[in-house]
């Protein structure tokens, strides 16, 4: 019996991340109360945040905040996708340098430690000898 509703509980509510980032934010908000001590902010922003946040977790309209969801994700794409790039070419810094191209500016990588390569750019097809 205990397992059927725990089942049926995780099927219906859920921490997605609109409201990961929704708790995180009145956590820091908080944090950063303790500092300047102004109920506007204590009251006003981070309870309401916070409780926002939980409210969706529990809620079971999953289609709303579904939605929700989606429309935060596609906001924050941008962003993600910047520090997402970051974080590759930090993960892939020991095999693989990041050049340009002198002919059209495009980034390309190669391999790292290789001595002088002669390197063909996939985009316009210029080649040039560079130094890995």
């Amino acid at each position: 019996m205990k397992d059927k509703i725990k089942n049926y509980l995780l099927k219906i509510y859920g921490v997605d991340s609109l409201s990961k980032t929704m708790i995180i934010f009145a956590l820091i908000l908080s944090l950063l109360n303790l500092k300047f001590n102004n109920k506007v902010i204590e009251v006003i922003v981070t309870l309401l945040i916070f409780i926002f946040a939980i409210y969706r977790v529990f809620s079971t309209d999953k289609y709303q905040r579904m939605m929700e969801n989606k429309k935060f994700l596609e906001a924050v794409k941008p962003m993600t996708d910047f520090f997402g790039k970051y974080k590759t070419r930090a993960q892939n810094s020991k095999d693989k340098k990041y050049i340009k191209c002198p002919n059209c500016k495009k980034e390309m990588k190669i391999p790292r430690n290789k001595g002088k390569i002669k390197v063909t750019c996939p985009h316009c097809g210029h080649k040039f000898i560079k130094n890995s």
